[in-house]
């Protein structure tokens, strides 16, 4: 591309505005039938009165300067993404769009922000479930074998029998992170399942995840009490953390196998992604065995550290991230059955 055709296509020159609430925003016009040079992060690139402003926006406009629409300007970038000639940091040089071709552009991502807009919503009433600090048994019911629910067991060695439940990927792997329960089961192996429900709103998602140690008949949930070990003091919590959209009921042999082998992969990958680099392959051959269950890429494994025969259970955390309520089931005697994490709250998938 030569600097001539830079030089005649239109520079959008953004107009400094200020809101009902008195804060600055910057308006960048795009006219059809020119190509203009867009900026392609305005938030780094310009400022008012010398302070940054996070609200830029994207007003189109036919060739006959009628006022078309505006939008968000970063919701606009994928859509015209497809139209760039050339990129010049800090600056793209969009092709002339036809007024059928901004319309079009302007009805798409409207669209798109309904949906996140409608997304984040229920992701908000969301993280009210998931952090409750108590259940019922009919809410557990709906999680695990609720309208549009299916589920997938695996059994798995708890040598032992002293529990914790933690994301894989952030938490498990630092022993100052670890949520590990007062209450301990007998060393033995135990059904792991997962339930995953599929909703025209939320698509196909792993709602739940719960291990079985009995298989009685729930009556009762309690909230089950966690601790993290920190430098030796004890600190009494309920529930965990979540920060990579994953989470994993562990033995205590394993966290340790596991952590050892995270340490030595880390050493030996000193730049690497334990996901990107060795997680990935696992969670795809997973999809490929069970596709209707989960999302492609994968959204569950059963993982054995290897060098060892220890597994465990990595699933999704539904909507992603959060702090995660764990309850103990219940069975008429008054013991423990089963150790639940509910991810997604039935009312969203039901409605």
């Amino acid at each position: 591309m030569t600097g001539r055709e830079w030089n005649e296509a239109m520079i959008s020159a953004p107009a400094a505005c200020t809101g009902n609430d008195g804060k600055p925003f910057l308006v960048f016009p795009l006219y059809t039938g020119r190509e203009t040079i867009l900026p392609m992060d305005p938030i780094r690139m310009y400022r008012v009165d010398d302070q940054e402003v996070r609200d830029c926006r994207l007003s189109f406009y036919s060739s006959e300067e009628s006022f078309l629409g505006q939008l968000p300007f970063y919701s606009c970038i994928k859509a015209l993404s497809a139209y760039a000639l050339e990129f010049r940091e800090p600056q793209v040089r969009i092709r002339a769009l036809s007024t059928q071709e901004a319309e079009r552009i302007l009805r798409e991502t409207e669209r798109e922000i309904q949906v996140r807009q409608g997304w984040n919503r229920l992701f908000e009433k969301n993280l009210e479930f998931i952090g409750l600090d108590g259940t019922d048994k009919d809410t557990v019911g709906r999680v695990f074998h609720g309208p549009n629910v299916r589920t997938v067991s695996f059994e798995v060695d708890f040598p032992t029998g002293i529990l914790a439940a933690a994301d894989p990927l952030c938490y498990l792997p630092d022993p100052a992170s670890i949520s590990w329960f007062h209450d301990t089961v007998l060393p033995g192996k135990y059904t792991i399942v997962v339930s995953v429900v599929s909703t025209a709103s939320l698509g196909t998602r792993v709602s739940g995840m719960k291990l079985q140690i009995s298989g009685r008949p729930c009556v009762s949930y309690v909230p089950a009490e966690s601790y993290f070990q920190e430098e030796n003091a004890r600190k009494d919590v309920l529930g965990f953390p979540v920060e990579t959209g994953m989470a994993s009921f562990c033995d205590r042999k394993t966290v340790e196998a596991y952590q050892k082998w995270f340490r030595q992969w880390r050493a030996e990958h000193p730049d690497g992604n334990f996901y990107n680099d060795h997680l990935a392959r696992l969670f795809r051959e997973s999809y490929e065995k069970y596709p209707g269950l989960q999302r492609e890429g994968g959204d569950f494994i059963q993982y054995t550290v290897p060098g060892t025969e220890l597994s465990f259970v990595m699933a999704a955390s539904g909507l992603g991230d959060g702090w995660y309520s764990v309850f103990r089931g219940l069975d008429a005697d008054g013991m423990t059955a089963e150790f639940v994490m509910l991810f997604i709250d039935p009312a969203l998938t039901e409605a």
